[in-house]
Order: C-alpha cells, then structure tokens, then sequence
C-alpha cells in the first residue's frame, strides 16, 4: 500500500510540474553596494539586494579604527610590528541586532608596504545601541565570545568597548571638520540581473524517473568490478607462487582517480553564473547589468523617471541537460560504492589472492610428480 501512495504522489507531481512546464518566468535582481571612504580608507558600506522591488537581503556596515586611543609597537633590526584595534558594526537585514567585532590587528612593515593581519576577534552583540547578552555555539549565555586576548589587549579591548558604546549614545556627535569632509569620498555601485527560467521537462522526467535507474545501475556495475578484481587477484595470486612474473600479480579499483572523474563531471554540471539565482528544473537566460549608481531608487520609481545607461552588459544561456547530470549522477556514485568496493575489495581480494596461490602451489605439487 505505501509503495502504491509513493506511486501515486509521484506521479501528482510529475502531472504538477508538466502542466507548470510551459510557464516562462522573469524575476529582476537589483544588488547595490554604497561605500563611503576617508583618506582611501573604508569607513562605512551598505549592500542591498531586492527580488521585483522587495528586499531579500541587506547588510550596513561601519568600520571604526582606534588606533589613536591604543597601539602598540615593537620594532627591531628585522621588522617593525604595530598592534591596534579596529571595530566593525554590521546590521542585517531580518536580525533584531547588531553585530559588533573587535579585531585586533597587526601591522607589519615591510619592504611591499604595510601587511595587515587579524590575529585575533571578539564578537558582541547590540540593541538600541547597547550591548546585549546572547547564548554562544554551547547555548550560553555570554556577553561576548571568540579569542582571548593577551592581559595588555584584553585591558584594551574592555577599554575600546565601553568607549564605543558611549559614541554611540551621545547626545551630540562631534562635527567633523573641514579637513574630514574634504577627505570623504563615496562609491556607488548596482548589478540588475534579470532571470528568465523555462522548466525543463526531460530534466524534469530525469530526476524522477531516470534519476534511480542510474544510480542503480552504476552502483551493481561497480559490485561486479569488485568482484572482477577478486578474480583478477586470484589469478595474480596462482601467478606468484607458479612462478609467472610475466602475469598480473595484484590489481585494486583506484578510488582516487573515481573521486577525480566524480569531481569533474560535478563541475561540469554546474549552474555556472550566478547560481543562487537558479531555479531548480529550469533553464535560464540571464541579463547582466552594470552600473556605476545606485540605480534602486530609480528602479523603484518607475523606468520613466530617468534614463540609465549600464556601463556594462552581458547575457548567459544556461541549460541544465539530462546527459551531464546522468553523467554527474553515475560518476558520483561511482566514487562511492568505489571507496566502499574498495575497502571490501582490500580484504576480499587478499583472501582470493592467497587462494590463487595455494592453488598455484598446489599445481605445482602436482606438475612435480
């Protein structure tokens, strides 16, 4: 009876996805990216995506270095080595808070210029500007979590986050001067990618009625190659002990070079442009264009509010194809049943192995007679 419902619901879909298979759909993207950088240096992002004017994914970030407020140096005849803090806000879009990390950072001079490394980071959280205590990856609740500074750093870092806090909530910010705002530069940049996706009604017929048949099919093809190895490595093994250096002496499967085709044939299956855009079953002819704004306001608006040229362009066909995916299918079940194969081939095959050459001794008992 269950098989008899699993059956039916398949084919419920099947019917589903045919009667949807003549519908051609278009999704437009629009990805901006709004930085603004003081003397080269980033200060502040802000990175939006929308699916048709709704938003699926935002994130503000802010960088603050306090550097000023705390550094620390050591130089001698081989290298000249600072340490600073530098502190990143980040709000994302559907969280109720703000994540902050600490970083601590080294600065090492060198002939190129100035090598920068995090050595260490020391994530909390804020609401309303204030910090908050939040369960960690064990479930409990912390204020803070991640490396652990050295005592001078540590002392620093509780220093630099009481200071940022209180930044924060200050009744009045101070102005910058006229040197900053002159320093100040911002960057604007959007991507519109327009998808259209036609389902694939082979592909579609593939997965849920070829799909298993491949699999199976690859899976017995490699039990019978463990099997042809065992009988191999018994002949190998007869071939020691009678004395036929000329002959096969041992073979096993290569897992490696299975793992390596099972790769390949993955790789060649993949949605190559961007793929987080893809809808399963379908195939795809992608519109790419960029600008140097931020064309979401304009977008919003309508596309009689202003004329806007992209300064790049570029359109993808993408089809998903029955032939790679069976390949990609077969070759990755391959890889498997040849790593299990192999590790009972290893043991089968010695004892077939030894066989052969108790029977190769054994002939040669008799030949001896």
């Amino acid at each position: 009876m269950s098989g008899f419902t699993r059956t039916g619901g398949t084919v419920v879909l099947l019917g589903l996805f045919f009667l949807a298979s003549c519908k051609t759909t278009e999704n437009t993207y629009i990805k901006t990216k709004n930085c603004l950088y003081e003397n080269d240096v980033l200060v502040r992002e802000e990175v939006k995506a929308t699916k048709d004017g709704q938003i699926i994914d935002a994130r503000t970030r802010s960088v603050h270095d306090f550097s000023k407020a705390f550094s620390t140096a050591y130089s001698d005849e081989s290298k000249n080595l600072v340490y600073a803090f530098s502190v990143q806000k980040t709000k994302t879009f559907g969280e109720p808070y703000e994540t902050v990390d600490f970083n601590l950072i080294e600065y090492y001079e060198t002939k190129n210029g100035i090598k920068e490394t995090v050595i260490g980071t020391r994530c909390m959280r804020m609401q309303n500007n204030k910090y908050i205590y939040f369960k960690d990856n064990r479930k409990k609740m912390v204020r803070d979590m991640g490396d652990h500074f050295p005592a001078e750093f540590e002392e620093a870092f509780v220093k630099i986050a009481a200071d940022f806090e209180a930044s924060l909530n200050a009744v009045a910010p101070e102005e910058e001067d006229e040197d900053e705002k002159n320093s100040s530069q911002s960057k604007n940049e959007s991507e519109k990618i327009i998808v259209k996706s036609t389902p694939n009604q082979s592909y579609i017929v593939y997965q849920f009625a070829g799909k298993p048949f491949v699999i199976a099919g690859a899976a017995a093809w490699n039990i019978l190659k463990c099997a042809g190895y065992a009988c191999i490595n018994f002949i190998g093994g007869y071939n020691a002990a009678s004395g036929n250096v000329n002959g096969m002496l041992w073979m096993l499967p290569s897992w490696k070079k299975s793992k390596e085709k099972a790769e390949a044939a993955k790789e060649a299956n993949k949605v190559k442009y961007y793929p987080e855009y893809h809808i399963p079953f379908t195939n795809n002819h992608i519109i790419i264009e960029k600008y140097d704004k931020d064309i979401s306001v304009v977008a919003v608006a309508g596309e009689d509010a202003e004329i806007i040229t992209p300064i790049e362009r570029y359109e993808y066909d993408q089809s998903i194809s029955v032939e790679r995916s069976a390949a990609a299918d077969a070759a990755s079940t391959a890889a498997f049943a040849g790593m299990v194969g192999t590790a009972v081939t290893i043991p089968v095959s010695v004892i077939t192995w030894v066989g052969g050459a108790a029977t190769g001794i054994y002939a040669q008992t008799q030949t001896g007679k």
